[in-house]
């Protein structure tokens, strides 16, 4: 696993948490000559860029943010597919930290009801994403927060429209808030 920004490593660190990671013990195996050349052209490698190899599984360990390990079967391993969005996921938790930043918390108070100072976003996947943030008014009390997709995300751009279609309820709520709060002035707003 990876964490972005880094500026949630010291957080995982000052709680004891970290984050969730599979970890694989195994033997690597050199390619098999009938498959190295299909190999080699869909990776873009030559032979002189090396050999290929494999890894052959024999140990797979599932940690969690509370670093409670978990053995996953090698069969269970195998049978399992990767996410659709995996293959983006890097460049999904950057969007959402640095694109996002600001709206993270207000997810967190106008879907959740919570009220938190900082969140991070950690993970996302086809059915939801998930947020580290710092409850309001506590020193260090972090916890997981999960927004699940009303359908399942397969696609990066999937996950940025629905980040931009909540960024733009948290508008409407904070512009209706406003217009409640003070009818005049928001009055006076809509003639200038």
């Amino acid at each position: 696993g990876h964490l972005d920004p880094v500026q949630l490593v010291p957080v995982f660190t000052r709680v004891g948490l970290r984050p969730p990671v599979v970890r694989m013990i195994g033997d690597l195996v050199p390619i098999e000559p009938r498959y190295e050349d299909e190999l080699r052209a869909a990776l873009a490698v030559g032979p002189e860029d090396g050999s290929l190899y494999w890894l052959e599984p024999g140990g797979i360990f599932f940690e969690d943010m509370f670093s409670e390990r978990t053995q996953v079967s090698v069969r269970d391993f195998r049978s399992a597919f990767t996410d659709p969005l995996a293959y983006q996921q890097f460049k999904a938790i950057h969007t959402a930290n640095m694109e996002f930043f600001d709206y993270l918390p207000k997810f967190c108070r106008d879907f959740l009801g919570v009220p938190v100072e900082e969140a991070f976003l950690f993970s996302v996947d086809r059915a939801g994403f998930s947020l580290f943030a710092l409850r309001d008014g506590t020193d260090d009390k972090w916890r997981e927060y999960r927004f699940p997709f009303q359908a399942e995300v397969r696609k990066y751009e999937g996950f940025v429209q629905i980040l931009t279609a909540m960024k733009g309820e948290v508008h409407a709520a904070e512009e209706k808030i406003a217009i409640e709060s003070n009818p005049k002035k928001a009055h006076k707003s809509k003639q200038s």
